[in-house]
């Protein structure tokens, strides 16, 4: 039975990666990596170089930055027909993505496509750290303790009213997909008081690592880019 491994390769830096992760990778003939418009060069790819054999065969696969579930569908259906169709040949493979597999992941409509329309091949997802944890772990911040609760909150999917009552309502909020959506969140946070109370690190893990514990000091937009706010709220509600 054909195998296709999904393999998160953590936030950024190579030595992120899990040993798991590595020694999968290491045996690879073939791996597929991600690539967007944006991202001409697969970030993804270039974590896992030192690691794998020079013979080893990199497919990039295109997933464009698009909102259009239609457009979207037919980029994923696509994929899943290239696996598929090298699985024909190869005994197994992997798929490498950001982070974790799971969590925001365009492994994660991948799997979907595989499993409607290739339930032949076996499916073995590989957890990786998030930027988030390497976010909290660059500026050694508890995320949660005891009792407290974490939200993890995608901001360029949602509204800045539910943003603010998320904030209000969580000890920790993450807020990631940020994208052109930084002046907006830099406002709420400076409307609940919240300000003081948050960090951003923009691309974590990676060697242009930028982190900033003032927030009012932020002027770039495009810092939102790759960037993860992580916002401790002293003053929860209880409701």
């Amino acid at each position: 039975m054909p195998k296709l491994y999904g393999i998160g390769i953590g936030p950024g830096d190579p030595e992120l990666l899990t040993v798991k992760a590595q020694n999968i990778l290491k045996r690879m003939d073939l791996i597929f990596a991600p690539q967007s418009y944006i991202d001409k060069d697969s970030r993804a790819e270039s974590i896992i170089r030192g690691v794998i054999s020079q013979d080893t065969e990199i497919r990039r696969l295109l997933f464009p930055m698009s909102r259009d579930k239609q457009v979207l569908n037919q980029f994923w259906r696509q994929a899943a027909d290239q696996i598929a169709e090298a699985l024909k040949i190869k005994a197994e493979a992997a798929f490498i993505t950001l982070g974790d597999p799971l969590t925001y992941s365009t492994y994660i409509y991948l799997l979907y496509m595989l499993k409607e329309h290739y339930p032949h091949i076996q499916l073995e997802t590989v957890p990786g750290i998030t930027s988030y944890a390497a976010t909290a772990a660059a500026a050694n911040l508890p995320m949660v303790e005891g009792g407290e609760c974490l939200a993890i909150f995608p901001v360029a999917r949602n509204s800045h009213q539910r943003l603010k009552n998320v904030l209000q309502h969580f000890e920790t909020t993450v807020l990631m997909k940020i994208g052109n959506n930084l002046t907006q969140v830099l406002e709420v946070l400076q409307e609940l008081k919240l300000l003081d109370h948050a960090l951003m690190v923009s691309q974590a893990g990676f060697t242009q690592q930028i982190m900033e514990v003032d927030l009012s000091r932020i002027k770039e937009e495009s810092r939102g880019y790759l960037a993860v706010i992580i916002v401790k709220n002293p003053h929860k509600s209880e409701s």
